[in-house]
């Protein structure tokens, strides 16, 4: 493919492959899940920032943060890399890149989006290199002195990243390199800047128009519903994929309290996995993801457009619990209950589904989530303070704390 971007990336692996003690690294990196926004966002700025960049000395890395292995996981990422021109296999992913070298060879630096914490395979010792951050999540404190520092509750981190160069994106050169790559993301994150679905918010209406209003290229094809769902059409191709890879597909993990909790969202229902897959095997095969990374619990959040399949089908989310360590029962328990922490005043309303799913387990759960508007956003934080809530009730009860 004949595109600038191709030539970027050849460009940074070619520099990847050859020593230099003169040459300085910005790595600029989505997050664990690798999804389109994290990729664009990341490819986004590292790319016009190179363009613009007036030190020869300075190179941006855009970085995947999975395998390149994975790619095949993630079909909707191929699709709009096509779309756009640009060849995903050339991305630099996480098992072509030493951090440990770059670090200390090219004095590397690291600036995020899509996120605001450092994780895995980034130790503490990257803390203090990290000189900016470009993310949608909840803030969790850190690097203060980052510039810029722009962490906001919108649809996509992918609009951020398009009005931080909104001058530039009015510069033909730029608008015709990547209007057609960020567009995916922004329609994605915003479910097809439909507002009722509580995604969308002014700042990606911004981003939107400064893409339809600047870009030189007929840009039509890529605003209607049709590109959305064809991009939700190649991302929701997972029926031949096995459990496993279904659960890594868009993947997070953390520790909280010495607990380690996994986080997998699925582009599917959970009755259509456990009846494709077969109930018992489905159950079974995500016990054995969960023993795998020795998981304590394991979360899997599914969001689903029904109007694929039946029209005027509604958009809904589920959740399933998979607790591995008893312990974490009492979050389970909480979360069935709608209980919430301090400052928190919405609840997750969840219903049993009347799944067959196999051998009873109280250990697992099924639910219909009521409000289509909470994804993983805003549903790890409330289980992240979940945890944090009991163990800190359960500590104070301990003898010599009272």
């Amino acid at each position: 493919m004949k595109s600038p971007v191709n030539e970027f990336l050849d460009s940074i692996h070619a520099e990847l492959a050859k020593k230099s003690d003169k040459t300085k690294l910005v790595i600029v990196t989505g997050n664990d899940s690798a999804d389109l926004d994290s990729i664009i966002s990341a490819l986004t700025y590292a790319y016009i920032s190179q363009k613009s960049n007036k030190d020869p000395l300075t190179i941006y890395v855009p970085l995947v943060k999975v395998p390149k292995e994975d790619l095949s996981l993630r079909p909707e990422t191929s699709f709009v890399f096509t779309k756009a021109g640009i060849d995903a296999e050339k991305l630099v992913y996480i098992d072509q890149i030493d951090l440990g070298r770059v670090a200390s060879e090219y004095d590397a630096r690291v600036f995020l989006v899509d996120h605001n914490r450092l994780t895995a395979p980034f130790g503490e010792d990257w803390n203090d290199r990290v000189i900016g951050i470009l993310d949608h999540h909840i803030d969790e404190g850190q690097y203060k002195w980052a510039n810029p520092r722009r962490i906001e509750i919108v649809g996509s981190c992918t609009s951020l990243v398009v009005l931080h160069f909104e001058d530039l994106f009015k510069q033909e050169e730029y608008a015709e390199d990547l209007s057609k790559l960020v567009l995916a993301p922004i329609l994605v994150d915003t479910i097809g800047m439909e507002p009722s679905f509580g995604k969308l918010t002014p700042t990606d209406v911004a981003a939107f128009n400064v893409l339809l209003n600047s870009s030189p290229v007929n840009t039509s094809d890529y605003t209607t519903n049709s590109y959305y769902y064809d991009i939700e059409k190649y991302k929701s191709d997972v029926k031949g994929m096995s459990t496993r890879d279904l659960l890594r597909k868009d993947y997070k993990e953390w520790v909280v309290n010495g607990f380690r909790i996994g986080t997998s969202s699925l582009p599917w229902y959970l009755q259509g996995w456990l009846l494709h897959h077969g109930p018992e095997q489905a159950i079974a095969d995500t016990w054995k993801f969960a023993e795998e990374r020795n998981l304590d619990l394991e979360v899997i959040l599914t969001s689903y457009d029904h109007s694929r399949d039946v029209e005027g089908g509604p958009y809904k989310r589920e959740i399933g619990l998979f607790v591995k360590n008893n312990k974490m029962d009492c979050i389970k328990k909480d979360l069935e209950n709608g209980k919430t922490p301090p400052g928190y005043d919405k609840s997750i309303v969840l219903e049993n589904l009347n799944i067959y799913y196999g051998k009873e387990d109280s250990r697992i759960g099924l639910y219909d989530q009521h409000d289509v508007k909470l994804s993983r956003k805003q549903i790890w934080p409330l289980i992240q303070s979940l945890i944090e809530m009991e163990w800190s009730n359960q500590t104070s009860n301990l003898p010599g704390n009272l």
